[in-house]
């Protein structure tokens, strides 16, 4: 994303108890170490109802959360040394 390459999509797939989770777990620490923010969940399949809501309640928090950091940025940019 860094490079401006949005559009590329990731799956991971694999049998259960290989590690998916454990891998998600450090793309998530990775991107929270780079400053990013992460949108996290769990869907259920074959449930497109939910799924709708989950990810909407999922983005709208990524969308407070970036609001925030940009208000703060903006204050800790005018507090700190000229």
């Amino acid at each position: 994303m860094r490079r401006g390459r949005t559009e590329q999509s990731l799956l991971v797939t694999a049998l259960r108890g290989m590690g998916k989770t454990v891998l998600l777990g450090q793309f998530r620490q990775a991107a929270l170490t780079q400053g990013w923010v992460v949108a996290e969940g769990e869907v259920v399949k074959n449930d497109e109802d939910s799924f709708r809501r989950h990810m909407a309640g999922w983005l709208r928090t990524a969308l407070f959360e970036l609001s925030a950091r940009a208000r703060w940025g903006g204050r800790i940019q005018r507090a700190g040394p000229s």
